[in-house]
């Protein structure tokens, strides 16, 4: 947290804008004018939430380290974005787009940072409804422009981005994955993992994308054969997970790790690796079932007992060393 002698968002804005050595030009690119952010950072202009979390991302920094107050308005459509991103989340697809054309009605003048909202979600709707990858990245595209538009994924580390615009990245790559365009999903990867871990210095906004984009490239070059570069990647997600206590796709990685393990080694795994391999898989049964996602761990059961000789998995249960298994 800020001290209190940042008594408005802007003074927090202007603290991290100087002490980052970022000028109003390059911070604002996209999201509003130099002239803006300058009202703000004076305490002239409160800044929307959209607006204000955008500033903070682009810095670093967590929006959820702050407290916003929200008039009428402005709270109205705060939960019309959040109910429609949960209802796509929730695969209601068709009341998503109704509730998008409603809100996209409403909401007037539309900033840059609103038009991304509404075609990220268009994006994701078009592919959930109709696989439709033509018109999806498209939509995805013009999302990121909208507060990028001297965007060039080369150039990543020369720019400052929101968790939203890393974000629709993230989407990109997940659409060219699916579709099989590996070289392309990788790429952007490539570039995007790096930018979290030396440019955004927020371990809170870090790990909400920095698993998923791992898991992400790590499934990739499992399907192509790279077992050695799967591990390392699973290594660092793991590893990652536990220096934040974050679990997210922490099983993935357990298993995906696990599975890589198997490859190399193909059928003459060596004792150590077996209790190993399943020491991971046992953490992931843990965490589906904490998860409620017994499906899924259920599945694994069943891999390890056609997989496994009986005595090797009573001896890995055996062996259960916490430590051993997360690092």
């Amino acid at each position: 947290m800020y001290s209190s002698k940042f008594q408005t968002i802007g003074a927090v804005i202007y603290h991290l804008r100087t002490k980052k050595q970022i000028s109003q030009g390059l911070l604002s690119k996209g999201l509003c004018s130099p002239s803006t952010l300058c009202r703000i950072e004076l305490g002239e202009r409160e800044p929307d939430k959209l607006l204000a979390d955008a500033l903070l991302q682009r810095l670093g920094t967590s929006p959820n380290r702050f407290d916003f107050f929200l008039d009428e308005e402005e709270f109205y459509f705060f939960n019309k974005r959040e109910a429609i991103k949960l209802l796509i989340k929730t695969q209601q697809y068709h009341q998503a787009q109704k509730e998008l054309s409603l809100y996209e009605s409403q909401i007037k003048p539309l900033t840059s940072l609103q038009l991304q909202f509404i075609k990220k979600q268009k994006g994701l709707i078009s592919w959930f409804l109709r696989k439709n990858d033509a018109i999806s990245i498209k939509n995805l595209k013009e999302a990121l422009y909208l507060t990028l538009p001297s965007y060039n994924i080369s150039n990543l580390s020369k720019l400052f981005l929101t968790l939203e615009e890393i974000s629709i990245l993230y989407e990109i790559c997940t659409i060219y994955r699916k579709i099989g365009k590996h070289t392309h999903s990788l790429f952007i990867l490539a570039q995007l993992i790096p930018y979290l871990e030396n440019e955004y210095i927020d371990e809170e906004e870090q790990a909400k994308l920095y698993n998923p984009l791992i898991f992400s490239a790590a499934y990739q070059y499992y399907m192509q054969g790279n077992y050695a570069h799967t591990l390392y990647l699973c290594k660092k997600g793991i590893v990652f997970s536990s220096k934040n206590g974050k679990l997210h796709y922490l099983p993935e990685l357990l298993c995906l790790r696990a599975l890589s393990q198997e490859k190399i080694y193909k059928s003459s795994l060596p004792l150590s690796i077996q209790y190993a391999c399943l020491q991971d898989y046992f953490v992931a049964i843990s965490l589906y079932s904490l998860y409620d996602q017994k499906p899924k761990a259920t599945e694994i059961k069943n891999y390890i007992k056609e997989i496994y000789p009986w005595e090797s998995i009573q001896s890995a249960m055996l062996f259960k060393n916490q430590e051993f298994l997360l690092i």
